[in-house]
């Protein structure tokens, strides 16, 4: 079955069309892994498994350990294509790797890998890493789902626009002048340093390109006090970076642009789900109704000595759980 699958440690071939209109969920298609490659572990040697319609893509980690190419900008990472085929991928594996981490799994997602990997002699053991929240639109247009969010929301959103102290601006083209507003807002920003601005930005740039960029931007007496960067893949909205200078809450202009960003979803792009990403950030229940973990694997090939100390830790972990849970 090994035979089956290739390797490959760059991106050149996978690359040929990717500016053509691709349906997939971004984060599962290779014009993310390869621009997350170049920009945030270009000193790494990606390896990318490919078997048929299913893909993984990993980073060397060294002495038969592999990572997923993943980071705080994805918003899940896993093999792509059908299930039916994860099985023989995971036993092809097992040639060049002894242990994997794979990291935020989508708890679906992980239950499935962790059964075929299990099947091909390997161990999986997962925790939970953190949450995404998302919106199922379920055909509803924006009045019928602005009519479903909390009343202190719309109320304020109703109170705060009526003022006509926030001006909204949309676009779908990328504007260096709206970046670097953008980038000047996060500055300013409750926020934590971002972590590869370089990123961000060709990510803004490149799905531009493609008709997917999303950007809102919001001015108080002209001066931009908050920005949003959204995409927009097949019928997936994905809201990647909020950030509202701090000091601006009488006039909730993260609010407003959110309003204005949502309405233009549901309506003009007639998305069916809208993904606010990773993170348990309270504010997002206000904005989206469904919500399930995500999920850290770690697969140990059973069959390898140097996995051995780790298997049997898991292997307790797992016995004590059982024990506490009954």
């Amino acid at each position: 079955m090994a035979q089956e699958c290739e390797y490959h440690t760059n991106f050149d071939r996978m690359l040929e069309g990717v500016l053509l209109p691709d349906h997939r969920d971004l984060f599962d298609t290779e014009r993310w892994y390869a621009l997350l490659h170049q920009h945030c572990f270009a000193d790494r040697s990606p390896l990318i498994l490919e078997c048929g319609p299913n893909r993984l893509f990993l980073l060397d980690d060294g002495n038969r350990r592999y990572s997923g190419l993943s980071t705080w900008y994805s918003f899940r990472t896993r093999i792509t294509g059908p299930v039916t085929g994860w099985g023989m991928l995971a036993q092809s594996l097992r040639v060049v790797a002894d242990q994997i981490t794979l990291s935020p799994v989508p708890k679906t997602d992980a239950d499935a890998m962790i059964a075929a990997f299990n099947a091909a002699g390997w161990l999986a053991v997962a925790q939970r890493a953190t949450g995404n929240h998302w919106l199922d639109v379920a055909g509803r247009d924006f009045t019928t789902y602005w009519a479903q969010r909390p009343g202190m929301l719309r109320s304020t959103v109703k109170r705060k626009g009526k003022k006509g102290l926030v001006d909204i601006s949309l676009s779908r083209d990328f504007d260096p002048d709206h970046w670097a507003a953008y980038e000047a807002i996060y500055a300013q920003s409750w926020k934590p340093s971002e972590g590869n601005p370089a990123f961000l930005r060709a990510l803004a740039e490149s799905e531009a390109k493609l008709g997917n960029l999303r950007f809102g931007l919001a001015r108080v007496d002209d001066q931009p006090v908050a920005a949003q960067f959204w995409t927009v893949a097949g019928k997936t909205a994905y809201i990647h970076k909020l950030a509202n200078i701090e000091g601006m809450d009488a006039q909730s202009p993260g609010t407003l642009l959110s309003h204005a960003l949502f309405r233009q979803a549901i309506d003009d792009d007639r998305v069916e789900r809208i993904d606010f990403g990773t993170g348990d950030d309270p504010y997002k229940r206000d904005w989206v109704d469904q919500a399930d973990d995500l999920m850290r694997v770690h697969f140990y090939n059973k069959s390898a000595w140097r996995t051995w100390p780790a298997v049997a830790r898991a292997w307790m972990g797992q016995l004590a759980r059982s024990l506490r849970r009954g």
